[in-house]
């Protein structure tokens, strides 16, 4: 699980918003506030599902005349570069 400080705005909002309704929905006697809880987990499951939950992979400062260059490597299965799945339209 990433540190709280390396997700992003809408995953601490998400994250705020799921554990007040816990804290006032299910241990507490607001309704409302457990269906949050309930519709905030549902929608974290599903996004963690689809992948679409971003993750940090390096963090670093840069000093001045520092560049960074990033890089795609290509796929590959047991070492053997695999082709494109998109296909061009004929």
């Amino acid at each position: 699980m990433a540190a709280f400080r390396d997700r992003s705005r809408f995953d601490r909002l998400l994250h705020l918003l799921q554990a007040r309704g816990v804290r006032r929905g299910v241990y507490g006697t607001s309704k409302g506030w457990l269906y949050v809880a309930i519709g905030v987990w549902g929608f974290r499951r599903f996004r963690r599902a689809i992948g679409s939950e971003a993750e940090l992979v390096y963090r670093s400062e840069l000093k001045a005349g520092e560049t960074v260059r990033i890089a795609h490597k290509p796929e590959t299965y047991q070492g053997k570069r695999v082709r494109s799945r998109r296909r061009t339209p004929v």
